[in-house]
């Protein structure tokens, strides 16, 4: 039973009645960890606006980051084809780990669309730079060469794809650190570009 060896997240957040000034979650977070913190964050830009506040927020999905924990329901989903699209008819079958994979990246998207929606809802979105991007490449390695077997959209020894580049994550090779970043500021950034320009984020 695969559910057995799956790990839950905790939060630590401000509770002046505490001992140390904080405290942590005494409930198990729901199956979808990545919908706990966009419905986290939706909640947080409520008391900001009701206070008529601005805000700065660093959202850290921890989807897709191993262990892959996709929802029961997120894989089923995957594995029957409404939300993955099915194997090629000459590969095989998804494994336990790409399904894992698929689902919580499906998972991840829906929260995205949460923390998007509560930024139109409370009245922020137009004036609010949202910076979507990964803080590396994808997990796990390729051997010695970093350059992984079978189709580099599904490479055969664990998912997530670098594309063309070389390397994964804790490699020096692009494939390690040079992500892709999708920036939206509407009252600012007019129309769609796409900009090759390089630029450092740090966590």
């Amino acid at each position: 039973d695969r559910e057995k060896d799956r790990v839950c997240a905790n939060y630590w957040y401000d509770d002046p009645m505490a001992e140390h000034g904080v405290t942590n979650m005494t409930k198990p977070t729901p199956p979808s960890d990545a919908l706990f913190m966009a419905e986290s964050f939706a909640t947080y830009l409520a008391d900001r606006r009701q206070a008529g506040l601005p805000f700065l927020a660093q959202v850290s999905f921890r989807n897709c980051h191993k262990p892959f924990l996709g929802s029961q329901k997120g894989r089923k989903d995957c594995a029957s084809g409404k939300t993955c699209h099915p194997p090629k008819s000459y590969d095989n079958p998804y494994t336990f780990e790409e399904l894992d994979y698929y689902s919580c990246m499906v998972e991840l998207d829906e929260a995205v669309g949460v923390v998007l929606s509560a930024l139109e809802k409370e009245g922020y979105y137009n004036n609010t730079m949202v910076w979507y991007t990964s803080d590396n490449g994808p997990e796990g390695g390729c051997g010695a060469s970093q350059i992984c077997a079978g189709d580099p959209n599904r490479p055969s020894s664990t998912p997530g794809s670098a594309g063309p580049l070389r390397g994964r994550k804790r490699d020096v090779f692009e494939g390690g650190h040079r992500v892709p970043a999708i920036i939206s500021y509407p009252e600012k950034l007019q129309g769609n570009k796409e900009i090759w320009e390089l630029a450092v984020t740090h966590d």
